[in-house]
Parts: structure tokens; sequence; C-alpha cells
């Protein structure tokens, strides 16, 4: 057995995998993630380990991972939010753009049809609320109650409830072959944990009307905020993951798709 086998394999069991994952009969699916900052940090090509991207990539081992990513990213529109799949912004991207270019690139023959789709958003809804007056402007039932289609502009979705709705439509109309799964956010010395676990509950509600997974990271991540305040350990700065906090992360959602027995 080469090194880099037996490797992959003391990797696969530390994150809580099996041998037989490592199949070569098992296809590898193409995976590709969306987000805020914490999985942007892992580099559109998932090579940089401060991102838990970087780490569930490593042991998935899949035929090819891509990150649409962006600093800042929240799910949550505004009036201003606009189609242009172009358009991006260094203080709020939306995940509504990152699946309209997810979709435009394979469209364009530049992304493989992916079979793992990973979303995880959340800190920067509950961090920037003021920019996002909309946030709880309607419940979950009153966001999937009303009219709405892949066409709806992501100027007429701008609650929490909406917003995630609709990207979560979008992706599934365009890959739904794919197992999509919400990551939510771990929490942070920067938004009240109350905050972080409203949105998250929303999340959660939301990929369940949608027929897609959810993970809590927040519950199991082990990131605290108290102790982060006072010691970073599993974060750089409070809010954004060291390579320890990225492996953990990882940890998280890897367990969660042995779990519900996502794995092949």
């Amino acid at each position: 057995m080469n090194p880099t086998t037996i490797f992959l394999i003391a990797l696969s069991l530390c994150l809580g995998g099996s041998v037989s994952g490592l199949s070569a009969q098992t296809p590898k699916p193409h995976v590709v993630f969306l987000g805020d900052s914490n999985t942007w940090n892992g580099g559109d090509d998932v090579s940089k380990p401060r991102a838990w991207s970087y780490w569930l990539a490593k042991n998935l081992l899949p035929a090819s991972a891509r990150s649409y990513a962006r600093s800042g990213a929240t799910w949550t529109n505004n009036a201003d939010t606009p189609v242009d799949t172009a358009y991006y912004t260094e203080l709020l991207d939306v995940l509504y753009q990152q699946a309209a270019r997810l979709i435009g690139a394979h469209k364009a023959g530049q992304q493989a049809a992916p079979g793992l789709i990973f979303v995880c958003a959340g800190t920067n809804d509950a961090w920037f609320r003021a920019k996002r007056p909309g946030l709880y402007s309607e419940t979950v039932e009153q966001a999937y109650a009303r009219p709405m289609t892949t066409a709806t502009k992501p100027s007429e979705a701008t609650s929490l409830a909406a917003s995630a709705r609709l990207t979560l439509m979008l992706l599934r109309e365009a890959f739904p072959q794919a197992k999509i799964i919400v990551v939510t956010s771990p929490y942070c010395v920067q938004a009240p944990k109350a905050e972080i676990d409203r949105v998250a509950e929303t999340l959660q509600q939301c990929a369940a009307l949608s027929g897609v997974y959810c993970t809590r990271t927040e519950r199991t991540s082990g990131i605290d905020p108290v102790k982060e305040q006072t010691k970073k350990e599993l974060t750089v700065d409070g809010v954004h993951t060291s390579e320890n906090g990225a492996w953990q992360l990882a940890n998280c959602v890897y367990n969660f798709m042995a779990f519900n027995n996502l794995l092949n």
C-alpha cells in the first residue's frame, strides 16, 4: 500500500469516514461550494486550509471541487440586488448571484454538473442586519405560500426566507440530480448567539420545505464566541476559522453526511 493511500485512509478515519468510501468503484461527484468568507477563504480552487471546504474536499476526494463563495455574502437579497451574475461587492455579495454564476458556468461548459452542492452562509445576515431591513419581513410559511418561480427577481424576494427559497429553487431546477446541503454558520463574536440561532432555524425550515438537506454547525462545531474572545483557537479573529476551526467544521459536515447516507 503506497503512502498516499495510507494518508487518505487515515484522513478518512479521522473525519469519521470509512475505508469503503475510498473504493475505486464508487463514482466521485463534482463538488461545488457557495457561501461567505469562511468558505471563500479556501479559494476558488478550494486549495487553502483555513476554509472548511478544503478539508471536506480532501476527505471526499471528488472528481472536481470549485468554490463560488465570496467574502461578505448573505442569503438575503434587498431591493437593489441585481440579476446581473457579474455583480459582486466586497461588502455584501448575495448567494442568489453565486447560484446564478454557477448555473451560467455550467451552461457555458466551464463547470461540470455538480453532484454535491454545499451552501454555507448566515453570519453576515445576522451581523449586518441593518443592511438587510427586510430580513424577517415575512415568515417561512408566508414566503413559501406566495407565488414564486425561478424567474422571480431577487429584488422581489428580500426576506431571509424568500431569498433562501429562491436560491434553492434555482439550484434544484438547474441541477435536479445534485444533493444540496445547507450548512448553517458557526457562532462568532460579532453577532449575538440568538441572531445566529434565528437565522439557522429559518434556514433549516426553508431547507426542509425546499427538499434539501441542512446541517446545524452552530450547534456542533464547538466554536464558542466567549472562549474565542479570551483566546483565539478555532478562529483567527473571532469570526473567520483557523485551520483547526476549519477542520472541525468540515468534520461536522462530513459526519452529517455519513449519518444521512450522503457519501455514496
